[in-house]
């Protein structure tokens, strides 16, 4: 059988989240990695952006699957980022999100239980 990956040179079609943990993970791996992205800027919807008169802050807002042998708490360990040092579990205090409107808060709480 055929391996699929005959050269050490990959090319990822865009710097989001996604292709930049994978550029890396590949890199580490030994290979040549380019990434292209169409934007001016890197970071997909990591970053800010302005569509039609609004600015767009987005930023990280929730990062799931952090646990030991979770996907993105293994990933991360491979690249030496401290999970426990960068990132507070949500819960603590009952509620796990916040939706705010101009004349509501909804605090969105923890289990369907309590929903």
């Amino acid at each position: 059988m055929k391996n699929h990956v005959e050269g050490k040179n990959i090319v990822i079609i865009g710097s989001g989240i996604g292709g930049l943990s994978a550029g890396i993970l590949l890199s580490l791996l030994n290979f040549k990695v380019t990434i292209v992205e169409k934007n001016p800027l890197p970071g997909g919807l990591m970053r800010s952006y302005h569509r039609r008169g609004f600015d767009c802050p987005v930023g990280v807002h929730y990062v799931g699957a952090l646990g030991e042998n979770e996907p993105l708490g293994r990933m991360f360990h491979i690249l030496g980022i401290p999970v426990d040092e960068l990132f507070i579990p949500m819960g603590q205090e009952g509620i796990i999100d916040r939706y705010i409107f101009d004349d509501l808060i909804f605090d969105l709480p923890t289990g369907i239980d309590a929903l």
